[in-house]
């Protein structure tokens, strides 16, 4: 059964209030990953946050939002968020810089 975004927040009891879903999220990378009350889903085109305890949720989508050269996506999964990463610098295998 593929997860959609509409199960994924039905079972986290999350919702997207005002935000933009009118915009294909792509195939499911795999399962939502759940650590302590967050659950994360990523999908080809957004990635999915959720505290199930505040009932916080952010989509973090395609595009650069902070012109550094850096996706979006990437610095999300890569630096835990899409402003996160700075397009000159350096990164190492441990993720140092």
């Amino acid at each position: 059964m593929t997860v959609t975004l509409g199960l994924f927040l039905m079972a986290t009891g999350a919702s997207l209030g005002a935000l933009d879903t009118s915009k294909p999220l792509g195939e499911p990378l795999g399962p939502p990953v759940r650590d302590g009350y967050v659950y994360t889903h990523s999908y080809e085109h957004v990635d999915v946050w959720v505290d199930v305890s505040t009932k916080e949720t952010v989509l973090v989508r395609e595009g650069d939002t902070d012109g550094d050269g850096l996706p979006n996506l990437w610095e999300n999964r890569n630096f835990g968020g899409e402003t996160n990463a700075v397009g000159t610098q350096e990164v190492t295998r441990k993720g140092g810089n």
